[in-house]
């Protein structure tokens, strides 16, 4: 009994990286990202306090997509601080938001 479930343990484990692998492709398919940009896009967000414009993501990407994308598929990714801005909020009075930055240098 041990043996089977030692056997369905390791079947768990795999199935779960498997998921983890299919769920980090999703988030970073080139159609989510072109989804979010066009998002930011819209929003026409406030920039970051490395002052990058929502206009200028794009080309941002463009340039350094591949780097960003090795960097995060070695492991070796390292965010940046974010910038908390606050907004105004149907629920609550204000909400605060969580701005990333992109830049990697």
């Amino acid at each position: 009994m041990a043996y089977a479930d030692s056997v369905g343990l390791a079947r768990l484990r795999l199935d779960m990286q498997l998921s983890t692998v299919d769920l980090w492709r999703q988030i970073w398919s080139q159609r989510n990202l072109l989804k979010a940009i066009q998002r930011i896009e819209k929003n026409n967000g406030a920039p970051g306090v490395d002052g990058m414009k929502a206009s200028e993501l794009r080309s941002w990407f463009h340039r350094h997509w591949p780097e960003t994308q090795a960097l995060l598929d070695a492991g070796h990714y390292k965010p940046r601080p974010v910038r908390l801005v606050t907004i105004p909020s149907r629920a609550a009075e204000r909400e605060i938001l969580a701005c990333q930055l992109l830049s990697t240098v």
